[in-house]
């Protein structure tokens, strides 16, 4: 577990030596590389977290999804059973801070989504290495929501986000695919 907070730290303090341009250029990059894949082509329903601080900005992805008339889900996190449920998001009016200060849906007028019904989810992380493991921000919310999920999976990182061997437990999951700022790694 202390391997996994090192780790962390290394991309986070990484990641804020990054100037704004920078960031934004190779942001561009990952968007390019995911907007042309099949995976995303193929996708109507997509499940997408919001993000938060340097990860790479999900607003246009859900801005895009939206231009092509792609449904677009996003969590609201259930910290007592330590779960997450997608709703669907149309407006960003409809967003509200949750868990860890986390912008989640407005859950009032909305069915949740089952899990089953997802093309496309877009799993966020830290770290991540070419056999699609990847560790998150703690918890396990992910892995818990993929264990049965027959979505396509993916995940976006910057290449320096990528390692050689993510430590693995027995519950972790691995995605499908990492899209990076240097292409689709497929797993």
């Amino acid at each position: 577990m202390n391997d996994k907070r090192k780790l962390r730290e290394q991309i986070y303090q990484h990641s804020k030596s990054l100037t704004p341009v920078l960031h934004h250029t190779m942001q561009s990059y990952v968007y390019e590389h995911l907007f042309a894949s099949d995976m995303w082509k193929k996708s109507d329903r997509v499940a997408v977290t919001l993000s938060t601080g340097r990860e790479i900005d999900t607003m246009p992805l859900i801005e895009k999804a939206w231009e092509e008339q792609k449904q677009i889900a996003v969590p609201k996190v259930d910290p007592m059973q330590r779960s997450l449920h997608f709703y669907s998001m149309d407006s960003m009016h409809e967003l509200e801070e949750g868990f860890a200060g986390i912008m989640e849906p407005q859950t009032h007028n909305k069915q949740e989504w089952d899990k089953n019904k997802f093309d496309m989810v877009i799993v966020p992380g830290m770290v991540f290495d070419r056999e699609g493991y990847r560790i998150g921000f703690g918890g396990g919310y992910y892995d818990r929501f993929l264990e049965d999920c027959r979505a396509c999976t993916c995940s976006l990182a910057f290449s320096y986000q990528l390692i050689e061997r993510v430590p693995r437990e027995a519950h972790d999951i691995p995605v499908q695919a990492v899209v990076t700022e240097e292409g689709v790694i497929y797993i």
